[in-house]
């Protein structure tokens, strides 16, 4: 198999910026960290036990973006354009079900 000359140097550009958001998203937990340890342990078992939660949420939105992104392909280079376009709107939807629910048991139980 060979490939095209600028294969690299285009798979460079879309992975840095996929690497240094997803740094920068596991570093917050840290940040947060640092900034609430002189508070207190409670406080800081409170923040990492947030920081679980934001991760979770994170994962998730982001399989379901990976789901939706192999569909979308499959169906655009099927040329399928009403089945991409019912792909990209039930996918919309879970995560913006997803969304709601987590903000929702976040709004509702912030003591629990």
């Amino acid at each position: 198999m060979e490939l095209e000359p600028g294969f690299f140097k285009t798979v460079w550009r879309l992975a840095l910026p996929i690497a240094l958001q997803s740094v920068l998203q596991a570093s917050f937990s840290v940040v947060d960290q640092i900034m609430i340890g002189q508070l207190g342990s409670v406080q800081v078992a409170g923040v990492g036990l947030a920081g679980k939660f934001s991760s979770i949420f994170t994962v998730l939105v982001s399989a379901i973006a990976a789901v939706a992104g192999i569909m979308l392909a499959q169906y655009l280079g099927q040329r399928q354009t009403g089945a991409a376009a019912r792909a990209f709107t039930v996918n919309l939807a879970v995560s913006a079900l997803w969304h709601c629910s987590s903000r929702r048991s976040a709004c509702c139980f912030p003591n629990k």
